[in-house]
């Protein structure tokens, strides 16, 4: 499996998104988003977008994740515009990167592949670059662009964004977590062997030791990589599976920590109220999913309304309620309504985000990170 397969699939083949959709009852807040999108700031936001792209008709063929906007989003634009989506769903950024790479890259106009592998397609002249005066980027958090490379930044813009970090019921495991040591030490210990889980994801599993020894998931010395190896396959007697989105198992208690991403934590916060998150110390993994538009795409007026339409903030606030990750609206933890369960996890606090590290694709040791996760998961239990 490949360094981006498990953070999207579960073991049935769901995807982050379909899997949050899972809450998307608790995360309804019908009544709230109602009365924003009735606000003079929706309707303004409106009134810009019919300026733009209002009945330009035609037809978007759009190649993202499954479930991963809210409905009455998509029924929306078809309405406002006139243009027909015509979805492929989309399993992994390993896939994308093939089709772009081939003649099957025509076939598309719209795609969301998520941030570490838009510079390679970009140096592959795979990607159209963004013409900024077509995108409101004033509904784009200039704080997410500053963590993204100047590369990402002029050939995609963010959709959505998250982390990893570890969800564990204190009753069981004891003391605190608050450093990546800190849950390799906690997963020893008698009653916690055997019932921890890790992110079934190549460079988050070496990233834990990485970061434990103060160094960066980024790095391309292999003898760093090597010895981040030697620990998470000595650590891996301990873990009970390589499943980022396993909910069951921390809702009954036959897992008690898991590395987790803040979408999944919550889920099983909800199922399980012992349950805490923390982005543990010193870094962390940031992964930002974005619009990018194929150098082989017809209808790229077509993605430009969507993009547009999508990043305005009525929409970006119901796509968050409905996916459980924060999109790149400025200020939304201000705007979501407040009824909405466990906010604090959802968003990642401003001095989480510093010390997050977005992730970058090395094909020259690209073999060789997988290479080493294999070992590790078949040192596992």
């Amino acid at each position: 499996m490949t360094t981006d397969d498990a953070r999207r699939e579960l073991d049935d083949g769901m995807t982050r998104a379909q899997f949050a959709t899972r809450a998307a009852a608790a995360l309804a807040t019908g009544a709230g988003l109602a009365a924003y999108a009735r606000s003079e700031t929706a309707r303004a936001a409106i009134s810009t977008l019919r300026t733009r792209s209002a009945a330009i008709g035609g037809t978007l063929n759009l190649y993202t994740w499954p479930n991963y906007y809210a409905a009455k989003n998509l029924a929306d634009f078809k309405k406002s515009t006139g243009i027909t989506i015509h979805t492929s769903a989309l399993d992994s950024n390993d896939t994308l990167f093939a089709k772009l790479n081939s003649p099957a890259g025509a076939d598309y106009d719209l795609v969301i592949p998520s941030q570490y592998w838009v510079g390679i397609e970009a140096q592959k002249h795979l990607l159209l670059k963004i013409d900024k005066s077509r995108v409101p980027m004033q509904y784009v958090d200039k704080a997410l662009l500053a963590k993204l490379s100047p590369t990402v930044n002029d050939y995609a813009i963010p959709k959505d964004y998250g982390t990893i970090g570890v969800v564990w019921d204190p009753t069981a495991v004891g003391g605190d977590i608050k450093s990546w040591q800190d849950y390799l030490d906690a997963g020893a210990k008698p009653g916690v062997s055997g019932k921890v889980e890790l992110s079934d994801v190549p460079d988050e599993t070496l990233g834990i030791a990485l970061w434990a020894a103060g160094k960066s998931s980024n790095t391309t010395n292999k003898d760093d990589l090597k010895k981040a190896a030697d620990v998470m396959t000595a650590f891996a007697k301990h873990v009970k599976a390589f499943n980022e989105f396993d909910t069951a198992g921390l809702a009954n208690g036959s897992v008690v920590m898991a590395v987790v991403t803040q979408g999944t934590a919550r889920i099983a916060m909800q199922q399980n109220k012992k349950l805490k998150f923390v982005i543990p110390q010193p870094q962390s993994k940031l992964w930002v999913d974005e619009y990018a538009i194929p150098a082989k795409a017809h209808n790229t007026d077509q993605a430009y309304a969507f993009i547009n339409f999508m990043l305005q903030p009525a929409r970006q606030l119901a796509d968050a309620a409905y996916i459980g990750y924060p999109t790149s609206l400025p200020g939304l933890i201000s705007k979501l309504p407040a009824n909405v369960p466990l906010r604090n996890v959802i968003f990642i606090k401003p001095a989480d985000l510093d010390r997050l590290v977005a992730y970058i694709v090395h094909p020259e040791i690209q073999g060789y990170v997988e290479q080493l996760y294999s070992q590790i998961k078949a040192a596992a239990g």
